[in-house]
């Protein structure tokens, strides 16, 4: 990869990180929709993680462990709505829900691990398992999407 194109990915990183950065303080004030927004990010993030490769793998598994942090914080209880998916088990069984969580920060930091090693089987079988517990907490605690 060349000097230059790996120097547009990092600015295009960066500002990609500031914007969020930005848009999740704005949105703390609504976490329905701040959560909504990253969860949408995350989708897209780890859609694109399958495909990655190198330095884009890096940054996407970056991408997932930063938001993956901030993710508890936007489930303050009783934040609900008129757009929130979040069923009520998730403040009535806090310890799985809080379980859940851990779980998918623990994958998405094998996953950032893998990507640094350039470790592509690790890799792939490390977005398999974000993908997996993405899904096992949408399972059981998310209503489902029409």
């Amino acid at each position: 990869m060349s000097f230059a194109r790996i120097s547009a990915l990092a600015v295009a990183g960066i500002f990609v990180i500031g914007v969020s950065a930005a848009s999740f303080a704005d949105d703390m004030a609504d976490p329905v929709t701040a959560r909504i927004e990253l969860m949408k990010e995350n989708g897209k993030a780890l859609k694109a993680a399958f495909s990655a490769s190198g330095d884009q793998a890096v940054t996407l598994a970056q991408e997932l462990v930063d938001d993956f942090a901030k993710l508890g914080d936007l489930f303050p209880e009783g934040s609900t709505g008129p757009n929130s998916h979040a069923l009520p088990n998730i403040w009535t069984d806090s310890a799985g829900f809080s379980d859940a969580l851990t779980k998918a920060q623990d994958a998405t930091a094998a996953l950032l691990v893998a990507a640094k090693a350039g470790d592509a089987a690790a890799y792939s079988a490390a977005a398999k398992s974000v993908g997996g517990t993405c899904k096992n907490c949408h399972d059981t605690f998310r209503a489902p999407i029409n």
